[in-house]
């Protein structure tokens, strides 16, 4: 986060004297981003979780100078053929509005929460840019307009980081020259420490075995966010400050997502018979009986020139309180064939699961 001179420091009154004429703009104060996560897996049925953390962010006192700095230039900067596609963007273009700040921080670097917030909210990232020189134009352009600075540590400090992470540049495919340009550069200088204790409080948000959620608290010196990444539950929150610390609260609404279970396939060692064993990965004995219908199944036996059907098994209900269910194909296969198994698994009047068909699943495999 980033702050005007004169509005972070109301109390003192402090006013700049100083003028040089290297330098381009007041003094701003700017924060270190620090972020903590809170990790939520395995086994919570009743959904409730507190945990107490606390972030320590140092202050910057920042000026922007106009200096002389060298800069490494690719030849391949314009190359419309290096457009991104191939880079790791953490999923920003996809990704939910609460989460593409913290998606477009973490795949540029150089570049905070509080500015990723702004460039979202300007739109300076609608779609992606098809070369380098387009997406540092647009770099460029914030970082004038917003007056931090930012855009030395992307387009020069990190450059080849950025140029590779985000898929404009593959390494040994262009060629390089170093030149002097002039450049806004932002001068940090060390104000102050500021720290702050947090205490998540989640309720109603119940986890099966094998599911994980994340919970992000960033704090900045000056602002606080909390930001949550899961399948399995939504959220709404609330905020407020007691005793110094900040309390968020979260409450959880669970998300019916589709079944984990899995399949497995099986040859009867004494009657050749393929037998289909169906693995809830989250099962656990406290949820109680359920209702499992493993869809149409469809088994073939691998040729040469095709493959040949074996057999198809209709849809099979499965009333269980086991972990593990056995489906006995009645097909018979000999030693060593090579199987290919399609199938769907969904669940009824599940507290958990919602009774979509899963996607359709093929297997192949070699008894």
């Amino acid at each position: 986060m980033i702050k005007n001179f004169g509005q972070t420091l109301k109390v003192f009154s402090l006013v700049s004297l100083f003028v040089f004429a290297s330098v381009a703009s007041a003094a701003t104060y700017e924060g270190e981003t620090v972020s903590k996560v809170v990790n939520r897996s395995g086994k919570n049925l009743n959904g409730s979780t507190v945990q107490s953390l606390s972030i320590t962010s140092d202050i910057y006192r920042v000026s922007l100078e106009w200096r002389w700095v060298d800069e490494v230039v690719f030849d391949c900067e314009d190359d419309l053929l290096s457009d991104g596609t191939s880079g790791d963007w953490k999923g920003f273009f996809n990704a939910p509005k609460e989460d593409k700040a913290a998606r477009l921080a973490a795949a540029i670097k150089g570049v905070g929460i509080s500015t990723a917030e702004r460039l979202l909210e300007d739109g300076v990232f609608s779609n992606k840019p098809r070369s380098w020189r387009q997406f540092a134009d647009r770099i460029e352009r914030a970082s004038e307009d917003y007056g931090t600075g930012f855009g030395y540590q992307v387009l020069v400090e990190f450059k080849k980081e950025n140029m590779i992470n985000l898929g404009y540049l593959v390494e040994g495919q262009c060629g390089t020259k170093v030149v002097s340009v002039r450049k806004l550069v932002p001068v940090k200088n060390y104000y102050r420490t500021e720290s702050k204790d947090f205490e998540i409080r989640i309720k109603n948000a119940p986890l099966l075995r094998g599911e994980q959620e994340r919970i992000t608290i960033s704090f900045d010196g000056f602002d606080d966010k909390i930001y949550v990444s899961s399948d399995y539950n939504s959220y709404v929150f609330d905020r407020w400050e007691n005793n110094n610390k900040v309390v968020y609260e979260l409450d959880g609404t669970r998300l019916q997502v589709r079944p984990a279970n899995s399949l497995e396939v099986t040859r009867d060692s004494i009657t050749g018979t393929l037998k289909l064993k169906v693995v809830d990965s989250a099962f656990d004995s406290d949820l109680g009986h359920r209702r499992v219908i493993v869809g149409k199944v469809e088994l073939d036996k691998s040729g040469w020139k095709k493959n040949v059907l074996l057999g198809s098994i209709a849809p099979t209900v499965l009333d269980t309180d086991d972990a593990v269910s056995v489906i006995d194909t009645g097909v018979v296969v000999e030693a060593g064939s090579s199987i290919i198994v399609r199938y769907s698994i969904r669940y009824e009047d599940s507290q958990y699961y919602n009774s979509d068909e899963s996607s359709s699943k093929k297997l192949k495999l070699k008894l």
